[in-house]
């Protein structure tokens, strides 16, 4: 709590101290904990001496706080200080390391470390371990992506349900990417004991889809680490080569199969939109040539009645046949 420039009496400190205090100084705090005082502020720059009253005995060590006072027994009061935070500081393989938390992170690349105590002169050996569960849970999501993305390409090969072919069957890009998929898996040069992915569990099933033995791969983890990280990492290896197979098939890269297959479908798409524009301008003129040639006959077919029956009369006149009988 907040203590002002005047006396205020803590009358909860007082009862969980059975005391009664007061204080009198600007920029204190004071809280009661386990049955202890504890006052918090800035020493005293003036000099001015801050007055305790207390109506108990206070038992404490050396205070920079200047003249404290019990008024009661009329003798000084002294209190504990705390100490100023300080950075933690430890040497990792040497180097002379210091950190504001005592949770540590870059002294190693990927290990954080955490400081739970201080021991002087205290030598850690950290062992650090192959994470093989992480590995064998990201080949696993590879082994399932693949075989999704190879079904949902034979998908576009077959028929519907009602025997029509799917609307991609037959497109060159299917047969592209069917090619380019299959033969990266056996492409990238090897690492040193590791040149295929056999090695790493996978094997391909007879329609294509991939497998993954766990055991097989978790003992090439455990005897051959780096070269398995190399044969995914290195320049030329398995993994860039896949990497590279990839973009060149999806849409991302402006070059790739997909990208190439989406502009000539979008380029395709505006020509048949602008033909059929065309198309229905064209209609538009020859339908109102028609319809004026129609509206011309209907008047000539409308017209022969009353011709005929001027033949007619022309004819009762020049015979004096009456036709009307």
């Amino acid at each position: 709590m907040d203590l002002g420039s005047s006396p205020l009496s803590l009358s909860d400190a007082a009862r969980a101290l059975n005391t009664d205090i007061q204080f009198s100084a600007a920029g204190l705090t004071a809280t009661v904990e386990d049955a202890n005082l504890i006052v918090t502020g800035s020493a005293d720059a003036t000099g001015t001496a801050i007055l305790v009253t207390a109506e108990s005995s206070l038992t404490t060590t050396t205070s920079i706080y200047g003249a404290l006072t019990d008024s009661k027994a009329g003798a000084a009061i002294k209190f504990n200080t705390g100490l100023d935070g300080q950075n933690a500081k430890l040497s990792v393989d040497g180097l002379a390391i210091e950190n504001a938390s005592n949770l540590v992170s870059g002294a190693i690349p990927g290990v954080s470390f955490q400081l739970i105590s201080s021991a002087p002169s205290t030598i850690v050996q950290v062992q650090i371990a192959n994470d093989n569960s992480t590995v064998e849970t990201a080949f696993a999501s590879f082994v399932t992506a693949y075989n999704a993305v190879l079904r949902d390409i034979k998908t576009q090969e077959g028929k519907d349900s009602s025997g029509n072919s799917e609307p991609l069957f037959g497109n060159t890009v299917i047969s592209q990417m069917q090619s380019a998929l299959s033969l990266a898996l056996t492409s990238g040069a090897a690492s040193d004991s590791v040149s295929s992915l056999y090695q790493l569990g996978i094997s391909v099933n007879r329609d294509g889809t991939l497998k993954l033995d766990t055991d097989a791969l978790n003992t090439e983890l455990n005897s051959h680490y780096a070269d398995v990280v190399a044969f995914l990492q290195n320049a030329g290896s398995f993994g860039q080569q896949l990497s590279s197979t990839l973009d060149n098939l999806g849409s991302s890269n402006p070059t790739g199969a997909i990208t190439l297959a989406l502009a000539a479908n979008s380029s395709q798409e505006a020509i048949l939109n602008h033909n059929l524009t065309e198309e229905d301008a064209l209609i538009a003129v020859r339908q109102a040539a028609l319809t004026a040639e129609l509206n011309m006959a209907n008047e000539v077919l409308q017209a022969i009645p009353r011709q005929l029956d001027e033949v007619n009369e022309l004819y009762s006149a020049m015979t004096g046949y009456n036709t009307r009988g």
